[in-house]
């Protein structure tokens, strides 16, 4: 049995300022191809901690997430989605409570956001490879904030995403033939997206328009083992 391990260290600078850490990550390819992505993600102030578990098949179809969330220093409550077949189940914890919904997949292919920046990447690999024009991206995200910084049962958005080609990329001062996309994202936003390898590492992001234009999260280490 044999296990590939990608994990990285994402840095978050705002337009002419100073980087800060942001997010780790780690991507575990399992034995029969599936991958789980984890993610821990502190603002740089610290007012936003979140702890995210998800996972894909082979073929990047979702099965389940996590997400725990921390603002200001106070629990924002849990949030756990399974898919079945065509149903997507959502459970939500808070303040004690346990509330259950269920809601109807996509027809499409889709994926579950809980707004790590790691995940965008995942996203991509939902995008045929075809450049000159603007593909559909379904997410059923839980929180219509940019950065997640609510916990719900949260909805479908709907968006829009460009493959731009291979471009080269500095990651941990090293230079690697990354994917590139534009996403037209359901938050007001253009977003450049470089994504690295078969399995869609986090490889580096930018605003381009939107609020916050300018902020770029970098890959400031990058490790890669199998065993």
């Amino acid at each position: 049995m044999r296990l590939a391990l990608v994990q990285g260290r994402v840095t978050v600078r705002a337009a002419d300022g100073p980087a800060h850490e942001y997010e780790r990550y780690s991507i575990t390819v399992n034995p029969d191809g599936s991958r789980t992505l984890r993610t821990l993600t502190v603002s740089p102030q610290g007012s936003l901690v979140r702890d995210v578990n998800q996972n894909v098949t082979r073929d990047w179809q979702p099965t389940s997430g996590a997400s725990r969330l921390y603002l200001d220093g106070q629990p924002c409550g849990v949030i756990t989605k399974f898919v079945t077949g065509q149903t997507i189940r959502s459970v939500v914890y808070q303040h004690g409570s346990v509330d259950i919904a269920e809601f109807d997949a996509p027809k499409s292919r889709y994926s579950l956001g809980f707004h790590p920046i790691a995940d965008e990447c995942w996203k991509m690999a939902l995008i045929p490879l075809e450049t000159g024009k603007r593909h559909p991206l379904a997410t059923h995200t839980c929180s219509v904030t940019w950065n997640g910084k609510t916990i719900g049962h949260g909805q479908l958005v709907e968006s829009e995403v460009e493959y731009l080609g291979l471009e080269q990329r500095t990651i941990g001062g090293v230079a690697h033939e990354c994917r590139t996309f534009l996403w037209f994202t359901p938050f007001s936003k253009v977003l450049k997206i470089w994504a690295l390898g078969d399995h869609y590492a986090f490889a580096g992001l930018e605003v381009l328009e939107g609020g916050n234009a300018g902020t770029v999260y970098e890959v400031a280490a990058l490790e890669y083992e199998t065993w």
